[in-house]
């Protein structure tokens, strides 16, 4: 099972998206939040492998949540998705934080959905003591080895997602 959190105080996007999460049937576990503190409180409480953060809340905003998220042992690396409706946050969602992708409103909540199938199905484990300073991804028969301090984020166009790194564009397959 697959934990997906949302922090969103739209209460009708909030439900929208877990009506689609959870009909997609992909064996995801919804949990949803409407105030940063309740998230926090919810990944410290749930081990969580993914997270869907409004830049946009009311208290603080999801750029400072994902700051704070990331300093939890166990969630350095946790995947990040940023719903935003300023473009010039972009570059502070994607370097400084390593969100993973974003998207601008208003989105597509399908085009989500796909994003998180696509993320949900990479693998992030250490192979050995040696390498706990990789992510290692898996599409196909494909496995991709990258410094984990390297990435910046990654990116899904059609059928390719695109893993950007400080140094580099590496475009995985996406299974089908």
């Amino acid at each position: 099972m697959t934990n997906i959190l949302m922090v969103e105080d739209d209460w009708e996007q909030l439900d929208r998206m877990k009506y689609n999460i959870v009909s997609a049937g992909e064996g995801y576990n919804f949990f949803g939040s409407a105030t940063a503190q309740e998230g926090l409180n919810l990944v410290r409480k749930q081990k969580i492998d993914l997270i869907i953060l409004d830049n946009n809340l009311s208290e603080q905003s999801g750029i400072e949540l994902a700051q704070e998220i990331r300093k939890i042992p166990g969630y350095e690396f946790i995947w990040i998705i940023v719903l935003t409706g300023q473009r010039m946050h972009l570059n502070e969602v994607l370097e400084e934080i390593h969100c993973y992708d974003y998207f601008p409103r208003p989105y597509d909540a399908q085009d989500v959905l796909r994003a998180i199938e696509l993320l949900c199905g990479y693998q992030v484990k250490p192979v050995s003591e040696a390498d706990k300073e990789y992510v290692i991804f898996k599409q196909r028969d494909i496995y991709v080895r990258v410094l984990a301090k390297d990435i910046l984020y990654i990116e899904v166009l059609s059928d390719n997602s695109m893993l950007f790194t400080n140094s580099q564009k590496i475009v995985l397959p996406l299974i089908h």
